[in-house]
């Protein structure tokens, strides 16, 4: 395995987002703490898949076709184990990745939230409480019929 920044995004992942601080492109935090990477989102995510023999465009393709969700596609990093839904547009400079743990959601204005991790820190997110609730629904369905296909095979 190629040693990367990609190894941060793990099953202990709750967001991926960008930050704008000088080399610095991507925060990644974790239960194991925090960390900042000089590669962007979409390439540390690419990476992360690769890990698990796929890419990130490998992966995206296959939840569009079988969630027919075009766009705000979630991602299934790995199966059963790291899945992660985009904010808006992941080629939007401002997008977060929110990883499969629980949270609470509590709104901060019209346009941004506040996610409270069970197990971790509390996050601003630059999305509504109903932009997140929809995408969190939308990675259930993708897992739920991952797990579907899987239980019939």
């Amino acid at each position: 395995m190629r040693n990367c920044d990609s190894k941060w995004i793990d099953i202990n992942t709750f967001v991926v987002q960008p930050i704008f601080e000088g080399p610095m492109k991507t925060h990644i935090i974790t239960k194991n703490g925090a960390y900042s990477s000089k590669i962007s989102q979409l390439e540390l995510l690419d990476l992360a898949c690769m890990r698990y023999f796929s890419t990130y465009e490998g992966r995206i393709r296959a939840s569009r076709w079988h969630t027919n969700y075009q766009k705000k596609t979630p991602l299934c990093i790995a199966e059963n184990l790291i899945e992660a839904f985009p904010t808006m547009s992941p080629l939007h400079p401002e997008c977060m990745w929110i990883f499969n743990h629980y949270f609470e959601i509590t709104p901060y204005s019209s346009k941004q939230s506040i996610l409270s991790f069970l197990t971790g820190p509390e996050i601003l997110v630059n999305a509504s409480r109903h932009t997140i609730e929809k995408q969190q629904s939308r990675m259930v369905m993708m897992m739920h019929k991952r797990n579907e296909l899987v239980r019939h095979e």
